[in-house]
């Protein structure tokens, strides 16, 4: 619930990247997400020097074809 304050602060990745810029990353994004901009995974893909950046030309926000997609990535891992 937003009263939990579960959102991060504005650009909180970000900044704190650092932290964690030695960790791999897959970062994935649905090219057609209205909510969630594709500039903010491109910069968050270049201050984590281990991420790879994937971009889902068919997708919007998340839902059960995106999950199918994540699962067959990491099983085929």
């Amino acid at each position: 619930m937003v009263i939990n304050h579960f959102f991060m602060s504005d650009n909180y990745l970000i900044k704190n990247a650092k932290t964690i810029k030695h960790i791999p990353a897959e970062i994935f994004h649905n090219r057609l997400d209205m909510c969630c901009p594709l500039e903010q995974a491109w910069e968050l893909h270049n201050v984590l020097s281990e991420s790879n950046l994937h971009i889902v030309p068919a997708l919007g926000h998340g839902g059960p074809e995106m999950n199918k997609m994540l699962k067959e990535f990491y099983n085929a891992r």
